[in-house]
């Protein structure tokens, strides 16, 4: 019996989606479009931003012009105190000198170059090293995530993060510490995968390295991934293979990782053993006219910060949030606000779906409990670094919170950017093991919806304008 035109039609357009959505680099296109659209949002942001919405750009372009006049560690200038720097010797420094060395480039490029150009320049730089930290997410996710497609997802709300695009265009240490994080991570998680042991612990010890020397944040990070580090080592040692053949790539990966781990021994090292501490205190390294100089005492001084930290006693006596309180009323929102919204040097906050990131989580939550199941080292691994990372931000926002008088200053949201292709992974793959079919594709729909709206491309094509924000040129 002939099957109708019309029916024949349907069989055969199903059967070019079935061949399609099978081929071997149908995936990797999708990741390669997803790419190109987060580089485009990118790209709008960088060229067409007011200078001084990015947070903390102004001053990082200054500090980066400094290290542009020296190839060695500039000294401080009152401005650079005033910043909130000391010693830069004595600090992560590693992005303000490769920042130095693009306007270096630009400058003997074209000399007559503006001062907007060399921004521009900068911009350009932060924007590739996001690129680079979503291209090790898609990495991650094909490491970690073993089901088809789902391997996506992770990009997807990684380029559909809006504080991350924004972030991503502007002159911020976080993007190459991020970078640093992401990729150290992916590393990591190849060596816990059986992969070659020497080459890939040496690279994962050259990006967290790099991150360190990008800012101090990603100090967490090493730790935790050396503990899982060397866990894994103890635990598997009879079946690691620590012999690796002497090659030219070998070779190549061991030189860069042995110079950026001696770098940060030049500055934390010397910190730990001079100061006992990594990063010491201001009025270890200048004078109290100095130190009294930066915008954190003068914004001390202004909001009439405590003279001493409060203490949990202090909470409990004088009926301040207490932790767990703190955590549920304030903290979860104001991650969320600051996460898929812009937090710089203004703002925007998309509030009618802030509650739906929260619903979401809280979902997830329940699945990751509902459908546990023996998963390999890796992935607990994975877990194991998203979560002890975000318990760290939550204590040091609290410590913020008793420093302040529970003023709410310094909690923001992209703090947690580091880990974040680390979560994004971990939910995907808790995900994808809802065993309802009906409600994995809902979950999937509402997960992608909700970042599509929430999203750089949106925002950007209709939200920025119907909110009446002038940022742009």
């Amino acid at each position: 019996m002939k099957l109708p035109e019309k029916t024949l039609k349907k069989k055969h357009t199903a059967q070019r989606l079935a061949a399609l959505v099978h081929h071997p680099h149908a995936e990797t296109a999708v990741f390669l479009a997803m790419l190109l659209v987060f580089t485009a949002c990118v790209g709008y942001f960088a060229f067409h931003l007011h200078k001084a919405l990015v947070p903390d750009e102004p001053g990082y372009i200054y500090i980066s012009t400094l290290f542009a006049q020296t190839w060695k560690v500039p000294s401080p200038t009152e401005y650079s105190l005033a910043l909130g720097f000391s010693r830069f010797e004595r600090l992560p420094f590693l992005y303000f000198w490769i920042n130095g060395r693009v306007l270096n480039l630009l400058t003997w490029v074209a000399p007559q170059i503006s001062d907007w150009h060399q921004i521009l320049g900068l911009r350009v730089v932060n924007g590739l090293y996001s690129i680079l930290s979503i291209l090790f997410t898609w990495l991650l996710a094909r490491e970690v995530i073993n089901k088809p497609w789902w391997r996506l997802l992770p990009v997807f709300m990684m380029t559909s993060t809006l504080m991350y695009a924004f972030l991503s265009a502007g002159v911020s240490y976080d993007n190459l510490a991020n970078l640093g994080a992401v990729g150290g991570i992916y590393f990591l998680v190849r060596v816990l995968k059986g992969r070659p042991l020497i080459t890939n612990s040496l690279l994962w010890i050259f990006f967290i390295a790099v991150g360190t020397m990008a800012k101090k944040t990603i100090l967490p990070v090493a730790l935790v991934t050396f503990l899982i580090w060397l866990v894994y080592l103890i635990w598997k040692r009879k079946e690691i293979n620590f012999k690796e053949k002497l090659s030219a790539r070998l070779v190549l990966v061991a030189i860069p990782t042995l110079l950026i781990i001696a770098l940060n021994l030049v500055v934390y090292g010397v910190n730990l053993v001079r100061y006992l501490e990594p990063i010491p205190d201001c009025r270890d390294l200048m004078t109290d006219a100095q130190c009294s100089l930066s915008v954190y005492e003068r914004r001390a001084i202004d909001m009439g910060f405590p003279e001493e930290k409060l203490t949990l006693r202090d909470v409990i006596q004088q009926q301040k949030t207490n932790p767990l309180n703190y955590f549920d009323e304030y903290w979860i929102n104001r991650m969320l606000k600051t996460v898929y919204g812009i937090m710089g040097h203004q703002s925007y906050y998309p509030t009618l779906i802030t509650a739906f990131y929260r619903l979401l989580y809280l979902f997830l939550l329940v699945i990751a409990f509902k459908y546990w199941q023996k998963s390999d080292f890796a992935f607990i691994s994975l877990i194991i670094i998203a979560l002890s990372y975000i318990a760290v931000i939550f204590l040091q926002s609290y410590n913020e919170e008793l420093m302040s008088d529970f003023q709410h200053v310094a909690i923001q949201g992209r703090y947690h950017f580091p880990i974040l292709a680390s979560f994004y992974v971990m939910v995907t793959e808790f995900m994808s093991r809802i065993t309802a079919g009906w409600l994995r594709k809902l979950t999937l729909a509402y997960t992608v919806t909700l970042f599509t709206v929430g999203g750089p491309v949106l925002f950007l094509l209709y939200f920025a304008a119907a909110k009446g924000l002038n940022w742009f040129s």
